[in-house]
């Protein structure tokens, strides 16, 4: 009975090994499929060859490492940029500021492509200089009682018509900041107010001036 015994704990033991080892293949093949489809897409829009994008992979293996998440993140949000038209350093730039901001917000890496776009395109901020938006919803997000996420919410709701009146990236995300954190509406909902205080006071403005 003993060796019974024995056997039949081998042979789980054997059973659970090669069940992990089977999810862990299956895993791998498809993160493998998902990252040559993002792969493809990058090729399709930059025209580069799927020899020439997988041949950089090491690098981009690399940015995963240094921001703590997985290579297919780094791919996708590459992607994402890639595909507004963006060239290859001003991708590589906007990759390690986005990834850095997902990290800190909490946001999922499409979502903080689409907020750092948001900011960015508003008031033609250059990809090189996109840690002034990271750093800036950080530092908010420290002083106040309210986080990164809100920030970047409310702030797309707004940014096109708070730069075109005028008001500062850093001066838009203060006053939104203060919005969050006295009244606790909804980030939308705050950045929708912004967004019709600074429309009536444009309309004011326009009608002081004929």
């Amino acid at each position: 009975m003993n060796g019974l015994k024995s056997y039949f704990n081998s042979l789980v033991s054997a059973t659970a090994i090669y069940m992990r080892l089977r999810q862990a293949v299956i895993g791998a093949f498809n993160d493998f499929k998902e990252i040559d489809s993002e792969l493809n897409a990058i090729s399709i829009v930059t025209g580069k060859t799927m020899k020439e994008l997988w041949g950089n992979f090491g690098n981009l293996n690399s940015i995963a490492q240094q921001y703590g998440v997985t290579t297919k993140n780094v791919i996708e949000v590459q992607k994402l940029y890639y595909q507004q038209g963006r060239n290859a350093v001003e991708v590589t730039q906007l990759t390690g500021e986005t990834l850095k901001f997902a990290k800190i917000s909490g946001l999922d890496f499409a979502n903080a492509t689409d907020y750092m776009t948001a900011a960015l395109n508003a008031y033609n901020i250059a990809a090189k200089d996109a840690s002034e938006i990271t750093d800036t919803y950080a530092a908010l997000s420290a002083a106040a009682a309210v986080d990164s996420q809100e920030v970047a919410v409310a702030m797309s709701k707004v940014a096109s018509m708070a730069a075109a009146a005028g008001s500062t990236f850093k001066d838009t995300s203060a006053y939104l900041s203060k919005i969050i954190e006295v009244t606790r509406e909804a980030p939308e909902t705050s950045g929708t107010a912004l967004k019709t205080i600074v429309a009536r006071f444009t309309e004011i403005d326009k009608l002081t001036e004929d």
